[in-house]
């Protein structure tokens, strides 16, 4: 399984179903600072973690800082035929240019580079990173 290498000072945190709900709000701040727009509810958030293509454990990375807070998170999804996986994922703006950003875009490239042999044979495979058009790198 991919790990993410984190910067010092971070950690990646369990991914639970308890923690849905605050990682849909964290989402959704960090999206509307950036852009204006939160783009998910929770419920599609909330869908999107239960969905039959989705293993928490391996497809999703959420951060927290050394006082426990949530301050990153990033997701693959990558849907049967396994051709197409894409992600998308936020930093919180205190946080930004800490390298968390890289180091989750690192993590996306290494899990989605671990299901290209549940592509059909001969199949090309090509991940999608979701970045709003204003946002604006650290």
């Amino acid at each position: 399984m991919a790990d993410v290498d984190l910067p010092a000072g971070y950690h990646r945190a369990p991914a639970t179903v308890v923690v849905v709900g605050e990682a849909a709000a964290h989402l959704r701040a960090v999206l509307s600072a950036e852009s204006g727009r939160p783009f998910f509810s929770v419920e599609d958030y909330t869908s999107m973690w239960g969905a039959p293509y989705m293993d928490r454990s391996r497809d999703l990375v959420l951060v927290r800082d050394g006082e426990g807070d949530l301050v990153a998170q990033t997701v693959v999804m990558n849907r049967d035929p396994f051709t197409d996986p894409g992600c998308f994922g936020a930093v919180s703006p205190e946080h930004a240019g800490r390298g968390l950003g890289s180091a989750l875009v690192a993590w996306a490239e290494a899990r989605s580079r671990e299901r290209i042999p549940e592509a059909p044979a001969g199949a090309l495979v090509e991940m999608n990173c979701f970045v709003d058009a204003r946002h604006q790198p650290s």
